[in-house]
């Protein structure tokens, strides 16, 4: 998997921060519209706002992964990135779409620990093999077969990490949103165009949701955001290697992130 990154103009940065913030914004006022005006209530609902002590919607990563996608197309298809990178584009798109899919599943549902952690691993293992890999460390250490299991734990890992921080007011958002920042200067510093242009994106995303989520939290990212925004992070601090920027410390950072509530 390589990445081209031919210029993009500065204002396709801010427009793309601009446009990611106000549709997720628009979509996470209209999902706590829908929800209160309807009084959609079910029973695991009902079983998370108790142990929360307060009425709260967990589903608040589906405008944000909905925003990302939508500026993502959006931009792609008026020509203001490369359509060199269509490839990757879809490889992301699927990925976050399963690991949402497991999200909603499992905010609904609950679904068993054991059959979740089984699902991220093969959502994982799809994505190495879509060309996600860490086949390397630094320039010296090559991994050969030990590259899937290594890969395999960072995705997973950060997944979890992030999911094991939401549920605290802003916490895991603004975890995400510093971690999106630092990407987006690092990554544009070292002219990584398009993962910075990701980063930029996300951020804006996440910070129309964030807004909503700031004490007291009228919604929350829930298993649906928390573990399909995880998946995010971890692929995009994976990009540098595929232009084989093995000497650096970007995966560092999201590990960094999350220990600061530690």
């Amino acid at each position: 998997m390589t990445i081209d990154s031919p210029p993009i103009p500065g204002p396709i940065f801010f427009l793309g921060y601009g446009v990611s913030l106000l549709s997720a914004f628009i979509m996470t006022f209209t999902l706590i519209l829908i929800f209160s005006r309807l009084n959609i209530l079910v029973r695991p609902l009902n079983k998370l706002m108790i142990a929360m002590g307060k009425p709260v919607i967990p589903f608040g990563g589906i405008p944000v992964i909905l925003s990302f996608l939508f500026v993502l197309w959006l931009f792609y298809f008026a020509g203001w990135i490369n359509h060199e990178n269509l490839r990757l584009f879809q490889k992301i798109t699927l990925g976050v779409t399963m690991m949402m899919a497991l999200g909603i599943y499992d905010d609904i549902y609950q679904c068993p620990p054991k059959i979740k952690f089984l699902c991220q691993i093969i959502i994982a293992v799809i994505l190495f093999f879509a060309g996600f890999q860490i086949d390397r460390i630094g320039n010296v250490i090559e991994l050969g077969s030990f590259s899937i299991f290594l890969t395999v734990f960072w995705i997973v890992g950060i997944t979890n990490s992030i999911n094991l921080v939401d549920g605290i007011d802003g916490l895991a958002s603004g975890l995400i949103l510093l971690s999106c920042i630092t990407l987006s200067f690092v990554y544009l510093e070292r002219d990584m165009v398009e993962a910075s242009f990701l980063t930029v994106i996300l951020t804006g995303s996440v910070f129309g949701f964030f807004i909503f989520n700031f004490p007291p939290a009228k919604i929350i990212l829930g298993d649906t955001g928390s573990l399909s925004l995880g998946l995010l992070i971890s692929l995009i601090t994976l990009l540098p290697l595929s232009q084989k920027f093995t000497d650096e410390i970007y995966y560092l950072i999201p590990i960094i992130t999350l220990l600061i509530p530690i």
